[in-house]
């Protein structure tokens, strides 16, 4: 199921505000962004947070998060996903998208080395 315009629209009224957040396509996914360090994104019928490992059992107990897993590859680092069937569910997931937008400043972006290919 592909993710609504209108879940989309209601997140982008909460989040676009906030300080140094912009928005990119990414990955066939809308991407939220605050300076540059993706904080949150859509993907079919979830929103994908990134959480520290302490408030990830916490947004599994409050809100049935899960582990965001790429097909086969297992779970993907930190991110959880939470589930958004309708525009109103976005605001009872702010709580989670704002510890995700604080989280990835507080992280230093990764540096991966470029392999030099010659």
């Amino acid at each position: 199921m592909a993710f609504s315009t209108e879940i989309q629209s209601e997140l982008d009224s909460y989040l676009l505000p906030w300080k140094d957040v912009s928005t990119r396509s990414m990955f066939g996914a809308m991407a939220y962004l605050v300076s540059g360090k993706m904080f949150a994104f859509i993907h079919d019928s979830k929103l994908v947070v990134k959480l520290p490992q302490a408030d990830k059992t916490q947004a599994i107990d409050h809100v049935g998060a899960m582990p965001y897993t790429l097909g086969h590859n297992g779970q993907f680092g930190d991110w959880m996903e939470l589930s958004l069937t309708s525009p109103d569910m976005v605001e009872s997931t702010l709580p989670w998208v704002e510890k995700s937008y604080y989280y990835v400043q507080a992280v230093p972006k990764s540096r991966r080395r470029r392999v030099r290919r010659i």
